[in-house]
């Protein structure tokens, strides 16, 4: 997949949300197109001192664990009717 996805997927402007993760080619059924490891771990406590941006990226990941997600991935929508 390369070394940080980019070569599969792009960010790019979105009507909803403003940005959007898109692919920027087909896919087959069941393939991986993105793997990332956990990099930014945070308590509740800390996110006060996060920055809106950041506020704006957690992910819950555990009891008291959030992640900020990282770009490209906090630009990932959800989709009820993905075209992958």
């Amino acid at each position: 997949m390369g070394d940080n996805g980019n070569q599969f997927v792009g960010v790019r402007k979105s009507e909803k949300h403003g940005r959007g993760l898109f692919a920027l080619r087909n896919f087959v059924k069941g393939e991986m197109i993105y793997s990332f490891p956990l990099e930014r771990v945070v308590s509740p406590r800390q996110i006060q001192g996060l920055s809106e941006e950041e506020r704006d990226h957690l992910d819950k990941i555990g009891e008291d664990e959030y992640e900020i997600i990282q770009p490209p991935l906090c630009y990932v929508n959800h989709s009820c009717d993905p075209d992958i």
